[in-house]
């Protein structure tokens, strides 16, 4: 009889926070401004090497305001050097965020959004050649990387969302062969996504 009892009350919670979630398909898109940091590089890192992002998104919020934001988006980030040379590399990037949508009526609904992410590299070259001052030799790229995404926004007519983010680097997404020099990125993100 426990049993019995304890299963309707799992079906019951789960059929009203069903009934309560709102799910909801898209697709974003956007700029980002890439640049990136660690020690001793400020002598021939730039910043502000400009690419995109753009992909499929899903949103699950519980009452129309608290819940999760995923992406599955291709992103093109990379590195700039000030002798004006650059290397573009482009990642499939996961972005797992718990999502605020403040409970305010009318066309304009701020949101805010804070959770990891993790990329994978799909394009651009492993290895690639820097040559400034009494600096030459092998920068390689990293196959992997991750670390946390802030954002914040308002959503529009109720289908439109447009955002700015931040990208916390957490792992090494460049690093001079020898080891003498690695860095993390750090991406500020502009962004409009479409839900249906």
């Amino acid at each position: 009889m426990r049993k019995i009892a304890l299963s309707l009350i799992v079906l019951s919670l789960f059929a009203v926070t069903s009934l309560q979630a709102q799910i909801r398909l898209g697709v974003k898109g956007g700029v980002n401004i890439s640049g990136v940091s660690g020690d001793n590089i400020g002598d021939f890192v730039d910043n502000n090497l400009t690419g995109f992002h753009i992909g499929p998104t899903v949103e699950w919020l519980l009452d129309g305001s608290f819940g999760l934001e995923g992406s599955v988006l291709y992103s093109e980030k990379g590195i700039k050097f000030k002798d004006d040379k650059s290397h573009r590399t482009g990642y499939i990037e996961v972005p797992v965020s718990l999502k605020y949508r403040f409970p305010v009526e009318g066309t304009v609904r701020p949101y805010l959004t804070a959770g990891p992410y993790i990329s994978f590299k799909v394009s651009g070259d492993d290895k690639f050649d820097v040559i400034k001052d009494d600096i030459q030799g092998q920068w390689k790229s990293k196959s992997f990387g991750g670390g946390l995404k802030f954002g914040a926004g308002v959503e529009l007519f109720k289908m439109l969302q447009v955002g700015a983010s931040y990208d916390l680097g957490l792992t090494d997404n460049y690093k001079l062969s020898d080891g003498n020099y690695s860095v993390k990125e750090r991406i500020w993100s502009i962004s409009a996504g479409v839900y249906f």
